[in-house]
């Protein structure tokens, strides 16, 4: 069949099968690399960028709750608790820009699921956390960085000085002398307001209006020794004009200290039951969902690995197989195009020996008239001269 096909055509044939396996190759490698591509921008413009700015989400969510429980802890300075607010500020700042990143990245059917329910409980634990904030400053309002240790200190103080009253009834009712108490300076008492400051104007205002009968109420129980000591029957009246009015006015001023600080640590109570109660529940949940989030956008990436690294298998085995494919159907039509045109240009055996015969097989002899016929008579024949035998003239 192929000998039927003119040169030129068997040519064009030949060409165009060579260019059709090239383009098939072509194909293939285009097919790679845009697949390739493909799989390279999902998964580092978009998988590699989700999981990036859900953990930065996470880890700015521990970073506050590490904040509000330090700012939890009672007696810290006013430098270390303005500090914790500017982390705060810091955190919040950062998650939300992490926060518009992930927005704007496209999302699977199961992320946008994910995110759906994330987005209300990231809700309620940022209402939470703004919450204890608020008591929180609240606290820092009040003035005192450990409510309940100053409580105790001045419930000691009180006591103290309750126990210098008794002392001094058990003296002027019993004759029974006690040590000290004459120095307000060398109260408890005393030495805690030369040194104790405050943010609080209340306190402040108390302590040094307190200063005052505080130094009184001593110095009446070392007036009332002494006139113990000389027996001048003194000290009764000393007791009632003099110790007794001040001793008021110094409770007076440690109930008024008292009530203050129970605000404070009304504030604190309310503070760590925030922490430990809603805030915490309300950051299990989102912080739970936060973490189910960023598997779904890790199993997302790994499966389109898996599925580059199969694709890029699967080409690289189809290109091979097509290349060698190529190679080969590409010789075989070059070895036919070539055994067809050669017959073409110099004949086949057989069409050589056919024409050779033809060529050989003996003519019949030509005869001629000699010389125009006589009218009524034939005439004499003679012989032409004979041809050259053709195979003499061969090739022709």
């Amino acid at each position: 069949m192929l000998q039927r096909i003119k040169l030129g055509t068997r040519l064009v044939l030949g060409f165009l099968a060579v260019a059709l396996i090239t383009l098939v190759l072509g194909v293939i490698g285009y097919y790679g690399a845009v697949k390739g591509e493909k799989s390279v921008q999902e998964i580092g413009a978009v998988r590699l960028p989700g999981i990036n700015s859900l953990l930065t989400i996470k880890g700015e969510a521990e970073k506050i709750r590490g904040s509000l429980r330090t700012l939890a802890i009672p007696g810290l300075t006013g430098e270390l608790r303005e500090r914790q607010y500017k982390n705060l500020a810091e955190s919040r700042k950062a998650y939300e820009e992490s926060w518009k990143d992930y927005e704007s990245l496209p999302r699977s059917p199961e992320e946008a699921e994910a995110w759906k329910d994330f987005v209300p409980a990231w809700g309620i634990l940022k209402t939470e956390n703004s919450k204890l904030v608020d008591i929180m400053r609240q606290w820092d309002q009040t003035g005192i960085s450990d409510p309940t240790a100053l409580g105790r200190r001045i419930e000691s103080f009180t006591k103290d000085h309750y126990q210098r009253v008794q002392q001094v009834l058990t003296l002027m009712s019993m004759n029974r002398m006690f040590e000290g108490g004459e120095d307000h300076t060398a109260c408890a008492a005393g030495k805690w307001m030369a040194s104790f400051k405050s943010d609080n104007p209340a306190i402040m205002a108390d302590i040094k209006a307190m200063q005052g009968p505080h130094q009184r109420f001593h110095e009446a129980i070392g007036k009332i020794k002494k006139a113990y000591e000389k027996a001048g029957g003194e000290e009764q009246l000393i007791y009632t004009t003099e110790m007794v009015p001040a001793m008021e006015q110094v409770f007076r001023y440690f109930s008024s200290i008292t009530r203050i600080i129970g605000e404070g640590i009304l504030l604190s109570d309310q503070a760590r039951e925030q922490l430990l109660g809603p805030m915490t529940e309300a950051q299990r949940t989102a912080l739970g969902l936060l973490d189910k989030m960023v598997e779904v956008s890790r199993a997302a990436a790994l499966e389109e690995v898996r599925s580059a690294v199969f694709q890029s298998g699967f080409l690289r085995v189809f290109s091979a197989g097509a290349a060698v494919a190529g190679v080969a159907l590409a010789m075989g039509l070059g070895i036919l195009i070539a055994r067809g045109v050669s017959r073409t240009l110099t004949g086949s055996p057989g069409a050589w020996a056919k024409g050779r015969t033809r060529w050989l097989r003996p003519r019949p002899r030509c005869l001629r008239p000699a010389s125009p016929w006589p009218k009524g008579r034939p005439s004499r024949l003679r012989p032409l001269k004979r041809p050259r035998p053709p195979w003499k003239k061969w090739p022709p």
